[in-house]
């Protein structure tokens, strides 16, 4: 006692360290010692910028650095200490906002990932879940989308109209309606319609897709713009 910190990148066996029989060791990750302060709430973005651990202040994937980036990124003040009420509040605006800011945000979430790249994936997806917006709040008094579908012509009816949907209309509830059908949609038309839709692009419009070079597939834009001047 007192406690000292000692660099296991510069240090030998303990011995050389000083470390004497009898005397206890915490080994510790200061990255998650780091992001464990940063949570917390105790201290401001400031206050954490002189907590960086040695080493780690410079450098693309060093600590400092990446959490500049995602201050910059998120537009977080230095004076801040709630750490993702911030993030969060800027993420429920992602919908809203202009091209320009969505693009900042995304570069700020994939700042975060490599901030948090440690984190089990569990709590990595739960971050990330409890940061997007609540759709349920905004769709109570929201409109739902009309599609008409030609089962006739099933991706020819549908493709032009998806395409032309505005974001408010993508995020909201879809109502389906089948031409030359009576059939009044309470919920089942609409799983009909994603079933539909699903077994018609993997059985009848197989030109929809085209290989990829990494041998994915991606859609043909030309099949899709034909689909939509035959609607």
């Amino acid at each position: 006692f007192p406690p000292r910190v000692l660099d296991a990148t510069a240090v030998g066996p303990l011995l050389d360290a000083g470390i004497g029989d009898g005397e206890v060791v915490y080994l510790e990750d200061v990255r998650d010692l780091f992001l464990g302060n940063l949570e917390s709430g105790s201290f401001t973005m400031a206050e954490l910028l002189d907590k960086v651990p040695p080493g780690e202040e410079e450098g693309a994937d060093s600590i400092g650095n990446l959490f500049l980036c995602v201050l910059e990124a998120f537009s977080i003040d230095l004076e801040e200490r709630c750490f993702w009420d911030v993030v969060r509040a800027r993420l429920q605006l992602l919908t809203n906002s202009s091209p320009e800011e969505q693009g900042q945000l995304r570069t700020g979430l994939c700042m975060l990932r490599r901030l948090f790249h440690n984190h089990n994936p569990r709590e990595r997806l739960a971050l990330a879940m409890d940061c997007l917006p609540d759709l349920s709040q905004r769709r109570r008094g929201q409109r739902s989308t009309q599609l008409q579908v030609d089962r006739a012509a099933f991706l020819a009816s549908v493709a032009p109209q998806v395409l032309s949907m505005s974001t408010e209309q993508l995020l909201s509830s879809v109502h389906v309606r089948y031409v030359g059908e009576r059939g009044e949609d309470a919920g089942g038309l609409t799983r009909d319609f994603f079933s539909s839709f699903a077994n018609r692009l993997g059985d009848d419009e197989a030109s929809l897709w085209e290989l990829t070079g990494q041998g994915s597939l991606q859609p043909v834009a030309a099949a899709v713009a034909a689909s939509g001047r035959h609607a």
